[in-house]
């Protein structure tokens, strides 16, 4: 297996050696994806995360701002 990313207390994500299945841990959870599938993941993981940036934006005015991750979770590897 090859590593492609590890995040500590989060989980991890390897590759299997035919290259055809992708394995990611997080906590207890893991998924085997074939490579399509994973491809296919990241998009929608993307495309949700941009999405919570403008919902976290959008707070009204003199409401507390929600609780998204700061700059140094979104970024925190290894």
């Amino acid at each position: 297996m090859t590593l492609l990313a590890e995040y500590r207390g989060l989980g991890r994500v390897v590759i299997c050696p035919s290259r055809c299945h992708v394995h990611m841990a997080v906590g207890p959870v893991t998924l085997c994806l074939e490579l399509a599938a994973y491809q296919q993941l990241v998009v929608m993981l993307n495309e949700s995360a941009s999405n919570i940036e403008l919902l976290l934006e959008a707070d009204l005015p003199g409401r507390p701002p929600s609780r998204g991750l700061s700059p140094d979770q979104r970024e925190a590897p290894l």
